[in-house]
C-alpha cells in the first residue's frame, strides 16, 4: 500500500476518534417535531454569528441574511418550502493564512446531546489520482475541482448543523487538521451554550 494511502487513512482514522469523542452517540434518530420555536431558534443563530469567534478565521456574512432554497420534493407544500427556507441560515468562515473555506448551514433540530448525522470526505489526490498506487484513478481527468471538501452534518440542543470545509490542495497545509480543529472549536462552543 502506498505511503500516502497509508498516511491518508491513519489521519482519516484519528479523526474519526475525535469526532466520536465530541458526539454522544445514539441508537435512534431523533426527530423535529412540525412545530419549531422560531425564536428561540433565531436566538441561538444570533448567538452563534455574534459570539463563535474561531481563532483564524474571519465570518464574512456580516449583516447578509443568507438563507439556502432547496427544490421540492415530491409536490411538497409550498408552506413546508417557506418554513425551511425562514429556518435554514448560512455563516462563512475564511482563513486567509491557510486558504480554508468553512460553511455552515444552520437549522432547527432536536433538543439533546450533539449526535453525528454522517460526513463525507473529497481528496483529490486519492478520488482523481494519476496513479493507482494513490488513489482512485478511474475517470480521472485535470477538468476536476482539485479542491479538499470535508462535510459534516451532526444536531443536538436545538440545532442541525452542517459544516462544510474546503480548499485547493495547493495550499501547503494539513487539512484534515485545519478542518478538525475548527469543528472542535464550533463543537465546544455549541456545548458550552447547552
Amino acid at each position: 500500500m502506498n505511503k500516502y494511502i497509508k498516511c491518508y487513512l491513519v489521519v482519516l482514522l484519528s479523526f474519526s476518534l475525535l469526532m466520536l469523542a465530541a458526539c454522544e452517540p445514539s441508537n435512534t434518530n431523533a426527530q423535529v417535531t412540525n412545530k419549531i420555536d422560531v425564536q428561540t431558534f433565531n436566538s441561538k443563530f444570533s448567538l452563534l454569528k455574534e459570539n463563535f469567534k474561531p481563532e483564524g478565521y474571519v465570518e464574512v456574512t456580516e449583516d447578509w441574511n443568507i438563507r439556502n432554497i432547496v427544490p421540492a420534493i415530491n409536490d411538497e407544500p409550498k408552506e413546508s418550502l417557506d418554513q425551511f427556507h425562514d429556518n435554514n441560515k448560512t455563516l462563512v468562515y475564511k482563513n486567509e493564512k491557510n486558504g480554508v473555506v468553512i460553511m455552515l448551514g444552520v437549522a432547527p433540530g432536536p433538543e439533546g446531546d450533539f449526535q453525528w448525522t454522517n460526513s463525507v470526505s473529497y481528496s483529490p489526490n486519492f478520488y482523481n489520482s494519476k496513479d493507482e498506487n494513490n488513489g482512485i484513478t478511474k475517470a480521472y481527468s485535470d477538468k476536476f475541482p482539485n479542491t479538499f471538501v470535508n462535510v459534516y452534518n451532526f444536531s443536538g440542543n436545538g440545532l442541525s448543523v452542517s459544516m462544510v470545509a474546503m480548499t485547493l490542495t495547493s495550499q501547503d497545509v494539513d487539512v484534515q487538521k485545519l478542518y478538525s480543529e475548527f469543528l472542535m472549536m464550533l463543537l465546544n462552543y455549541l456545548n458550552k451554550k447547552s
